[in-house]
């Protein structure tokens, strides 16, 4: 079975490689972790979850086209960690809105792109994001980080739960490993990570192959 990794920089870790992909449509990366999972990994460019929809999407119609298989495999699309690390925290201190309703908003907006998937004949998983460094507020253009550790984490713990609630109700898997990279104290395990951001796929793919297993019923 191929599920197909489709998004930002982060869809790298699905390579079982701790390096960044280089970018579709010039190139697809295949990796196969057990005899039953096929990852096709399409690292799309810089993309948010907020405007995923309007922006991107036209590449993941176009993957589904030309690559997917209705019938047996599944897409899974890689976004969010940024809007958690920068934008939507940002928004909040420049917009005086609570949290909640921007992580809803943006939710919202980009689950636009299962739906539309769903009604297509197309079978989806949602992805539940990481946290990032615990690092503190950097403006720097290159790598970018608003607040502090705690405001990001409970950010990104908000948007995991947003998402598993809205695949819930439309009967789509769900696979996460937030939790397996925040600490007891909220702040985030960098054992896990390659630089501020990025995972390293040697340590938690293994842990990722675990729950496509569980969740897609398959026999490893």
């Amino acid at each position: 079975m191929k599920i197909h990794i489709i998004g930002n920089s982060h869809v790298s870790i699905f390579s079982g490689k701790s390096t960044i992909l280089n970018k579709y449509p010039s190139h697809v990366e295949t990796y196969t972790p057990t005899p039953n999972i096929t990852y096709c990994s399409y690292h799309i460019g810089p993309t948010i979850a907020y405007n995923f929809f309007e922006h991107h999407y036209h590449h993941v119609t176009d993957i589904c086209e030309r690559f997917v298989n209705k019938d047996t495999d599944y897409i899974m699309i890689v976004v969010g960690e940024v809007d958690c690390r920068w934008h939507l925290p940002k928004q909040a201190s420049i917009q005086h809105i609570e949290i909640d309703t921007l992580v809803d908003e943006c939710v919202t907006r980009f689950f636009r792109c299962y739906r539309d998937l769903s009604n297509k004949g197309y079978k989806c998983i949602g992805w539940g994001g990481h946290p990032s460094t615990n690092g503190g507020h950097n403006d720097d253009p290159n790598s970018p980080v608003y607040g502090d550790v705690n405001r990001r984490n409970n950010i990104s713990k908000l948007f995991e739960y947003t998402i598993k609630q809205k695949c819930i109700e439309n009967n789509m898997p769900f696979i996460s490993i937030l939790h397996e990279c925040i600490n007891d104290d909220n702040t985030t395990d960098m054992t896990y990570f390659i630089d501020y951001c990025h995972l390293n796929a040697d340590k938690i793919l293994p842990k990722i192959n675990e729950l496509v297993i569980s969740y897609l019923n398959l026999q490893n």
